[in-house]
């Protein structure tokens, strides 16, 4: 939370600076007072929020495989041989 504060210039201080501006300061809180800070309390979890995992058969079982010796290089319009 910030707060506005605004200091009045004592009338002696026209000497100094003819011109007097208020001037401003902002001021906050460092710290939660110790009522706000939140306390874990250890329960077990309702069963209607348990997240359920279904893994039905291999999920890599369908990916092709890839062979160990690559094509030859072919140039293309982004890349070249350099």
């Amino acid at each position: 939370m910030v707060s506005l504060f605004t200091l009045d210039i004592p009338p002696d201080a026209d000497a100094i600076n003819p011109n007097p501006e208020p001037t401003s300061i902002f001021a906050k809180r460092n710290y939660k007072p110790v009522a706000k800070h939140i306390k874990p309390v250890l329960t077990n979890l309702p069963e209607k929020f348990r997240i359920v995992r279904n893994n039905v058969g291999d999920p890599l079982a369908n990916m092709p495989t890839l062979s160990p010796n690559p094509p030859p290089f072919t140039t293309t319009g982004r890349y070249t041989e350099e």
